[in-house]
C-alpha cells in the first residue's frame, strides 16, 4: 500500500546525531509512503490476517534554498542517522510530516543564471508521523 504526497514550497528541517540544518525554503517535494504486509489465513479461518513487514518513504526536494549546512549533512550522514522534517504552508493551512531514520540517497548542486544556488535531494526514511 503506497501513499503519494506533494507539496508546492515551505521549510525544512534535517536532523542527525550531531547537526541540525534548517532550511528556510523547499520547492517541489514528492515522496511516497509505503507500507509492505505480510498475509496469511489461519486454519479454520474465512478472514485473512495481515502483519506490517515494514515502512518506507522515499523523498525527493527539487529544490532547497540553503547555505552549505545541507552539504555538510550529506558528507556526514550515517545510515540510519537522518530525520527530515517538511511544513507545509498554504492559504491559512499548516501542517508538517516528520521522516524518521533514513539517509540522504543523493544531493545535486544546481546552478542558473540570474538566480540563487539550488540543491536537489533525495533520502530514503524508515517511518514516518504527521502532525
Amino acid at each position: 500500500m503506497a501513499e503519494t504526497f506533494s507539496f508546492a514550497e515551505g521549510p525544512a528541517r534535517f536532523v542527525t546525531g550531531g547537526a541540525t540544518a534548517s532550511v528556510t525554503y523547499v520547492r517541489n517535494v514528492q515522496g511516497t509512503l509505503s507500507v509492505g504486509y505480510y498475509t496469511y489465513r489461519p486454519p479454520f479461518s474465512t478472514v485473512r490476517k495481515y502483519i506490517e513487514t515494514g515502512r518506507d518513504a522515499t523523498v525527493t526536494i527539487g529544490q532547497v534554498y540553503s547555505q552549505k549546512d545541507i552539504g555538510a549533512m550529506f558528507d556526514g550522514a550515517t545510515a540510519g542517522g537522518v530525520h527530515m522534517q517538511l511544513v507545509h504552508v498554504a492559504a491559512g493551512v499548516t501542517g508538517s510530516i516528520w521522516f524518521y531514520s533514513g539517509v540522504i540517497d543523493s544531493h545535486a548542486i544546481n546552478g542558473a543564471d540570474n538566480d540563487v544556488m539550488q540543491r536537489t535531494i533525495v533520502g530514503r526514511f524508515q517511518t514516518w508521523s504527521e502532525t
